[in-house]
């Protein structure tokens, strides 16, 4: 099995109890753009479909879901800015 597949083995195995809050931290690392597209449909599927809380942390701005609908950026452990949709 690829890295790619087993990573994302590993992000699905974190949706299949529907868990009440969800934290994915640099969940797209070592993905390629098309499984990183692939994933972001799902966790907006998924995140759309159910009453849950994601936290999700990232260097990559493009990898944020749509569903996410708050931001806190952090520079030096300080929130630098909080964004809330």
């Amino acid at each position: 099995m690829s890295l790619s597949e087993q990573r994302i083995l590993l992000l699905l195995s974190a949706f299949i109890k529907f868990p009440p809050l969800l934290i994915l931290d640099e969940p797209f690392q070592n993905l390629d753009d098309k499984y990183i597209s692939i994933f972001k449909i799902y966790i907006n599927n998924m995140m759309l479909n159910i009453n849950k809380t994601l936290i999700i942390v990232t260097h990559s701005v493009e990898e944020i879901p749509s569903c996410v609908n708050q931001y806190l950026y952090l520079r030096n452990g300080t929130i630098e800015k909080q964004i809330n949709n």
